[in-house]
């Protein structure tokens, strides 16, 4: 996955304008995205890459754009 690819699932999924986000976006700094959104957003992962996503048992407690990217990427997604 790329970091471009990432940030536009991202967005697409809390309904957030990409100037506001970065690779570095964390929960922390992103009002929208609560838990609902961060299930959400990882539901969009998971359909994106066909379901392997699901697969990563630690994906749902990163908090942070560049965890997750780097979590995909170790997992070769």
């Amino acid at each position: 996955m790329t970091e471009d690819n990432l940030i536009k699932i991202f967005c697409n999924s809390l309904k957030i304008d990409a100037k506001d986000v970065n690779i570095n976006s964390k929960s922390d700094d992103i009002e929208e995205w609560d838990s609902l959104a961060h299930l959400t957003f990882l539901s969009a992962i998971d359909k994106e890459t066909s379901g392997e996503a699901s697969k990563i048992e630690n994906l749902g407690e990163k908090y942070s754009l560049k965890e997750i990217l780097d979590t995909l990427n170790k997992n070769n997604l």
